[in-house]
């Protein structure tokens, strides 16, 4: 009664509940960390605003309370608006020409698909709940040969917007996997069996990556 999906995709599933037991497995469900942002939602480029899990305001240690999650996505998207009642008068008017930042270059090469199904399961197995010397570098490794091979752009827009979003998932899972090298320490959701224990006197400290 309390849970109807859970109980009616177990039965398409052939798991008869309440009767056998259900499989469980953990997952990443949330982000902690993301796009450095002031108080009020800004990045440092002009115009950019993020609020919610895909931002990095402060109000997370090394992992995330439940209750933060709403902090996140009710206050700081509230600050950012405010803040926007200032900030849209120095924008671009809506008759100043946008530039196109994906501009259409057709090409061939991998499916990005494919190569996205690979990025996922590279992060899942190697860059996951439970972390490793060997694993970080059989997935720096992986990635860095992924992004050696052209990625196919086709020539219709959301297609090649697509291909492009699969561009960036390499460019982030590599700066994810660089970054958990550089961390040589367990803490909060960064746990590797190579490194068991926090070391505050060298990373008592975010990690910022900045281009």
């Amino acid at each position: 009664r309390r849970f109807p999906t859970i109980h009616r995709t177990c039965r398409e599933r052939g798991i008869r509940t309440p009767e056998d037991p259900i499989p469980v497995v953990p997952a990443a469900h949330y982000q902690c960390g993301g796009l450095l942002t002031d108080w009020d939602g800004r990045t440092t480029l002009p115009g950019l605003y993020a609020a919610g899990e895909v931002a990095c305001t402060g109000v997370h240690g090394a992992n995330r309370l439940a209750s933060n999650s709403l902090l996140e996505a009710v206050v700081f998207s509230h600050r950012a608006s405010r803040r926007l009642e200032f900030d849209l008068a120095a924008l671009p008017g809506p008759d100043a020409p946008i530039p196109d930042p994906f501009p259409p270059e057709p090409r061939g090469g991998e499916e990005a698909e494919a190569v996205e199904e690979r990025i996922r399961t590279i992060m899942w197995e190697e860059v996951g709940l439970v972390r490793s010397d060997e694993g970080l570098e059989r997935a720096r490794a992986e990635l860095e040969s992924l992004g050696e091979r052209p990625l196919a752009i086709p020539e219709s827009g959301s297609l090649a917007m697509r291909a492009r979003e699969v561009e960036f998932l390499l460019t982030l899972g590599t700066l994810i996997v660089r970054a958990a090298q550089r961390r040589r320490e367990s803490r909060g959701l960064h746990y590797t069996t190579s490194h068991p224990f926090r070391d505050s006197e060298h990373f008592l400290r975010d990690t910022v990556l900045a281009r």
